[in-house]
């Protein structure tokens, strides 16, 4: 079996002009005894566009070689953008490096990505009873949530519908786009 984010498994973004890297912290197994109680880092390589994760990897430390490794593995980008997390600078990215330590103005794509993970992975949700016995079973879901998370947006992007409002005055709140109704796993087995 290929590796699913290399794009020799059928994921679709296999170049993006802007990237951006950040970590969760979580558990496996049993709960550490620092004080964060954190053993497992999951890192995420986010496509701003189209929205989609190009990489994903749980792994015990967040060290510049496992960022590095991620990076590569990873479909390239032109530009990286990562938070102040200082193990960013020492990795070689095939585009150029932008670190933002004041801000998350560059980051709000992978944090959303995040919180996504978060949401809809019950396994990574804060104060969950339950949680991955290993780390092998943590990174087969990933892979498995960021191909189904790759394969809805595809399916967004093909059957949006434009929404035309009574009104001509442009309005932040309103919708720009609605979807056709359909259920849960649909998007998966529609062309």
């Amino acid at each position: 079996m290929g590796n699913f984010f290399s794009g020799q498994v059928g994921n679709s973004a296999v170049q993006a002009k802007n990237a951006e890297i950040d970590e969760l912290y979580h558990y496996v197994g049993m709960r550490a005894r620092t004080e964060t109680k954190e053993n497992v880092y999951v890192i995420a390589v986010f496509s701003r566009e189209p929205r989609q994760f190009l990489g994903l990897l749980a792994s015990t430390d967040k060290s510049p070689e496992t960022i590095q490794n991620l990076v590569w593995d990873s479909p390239m980008a032109e530009h990286y953008f990562s938070d102040g997390y200082l193990g960013y600078k020492h990795v070689d990215y095939p585009g150029t490096f932008f670190q933002n330590s004041w801000n998350k103005n560059d980051t709000c794509n992978v944090e959303s990505g995040n919180a996504d993970l978060r949401t809809f992975i019950p396994t990574l949700q804060r104060r969950s009873r339950c949680f991955p016995r290993k780390l092998e079973n943590l990174n087969a879901v990933l892979k498995l949530y960021a191909y189904c998370y790759a394969k809805f947006g595809q399916w967004k992007a093909r059957n949006r519908i434009p929404v035309k409002h009574k009104s001509d005055t442009p309005n932040k709140n309103l919708r720009k786009f609605r979807y056709p109704r359909l259920s849960h796993l649909d998007f998966l087995f529609t062309p």
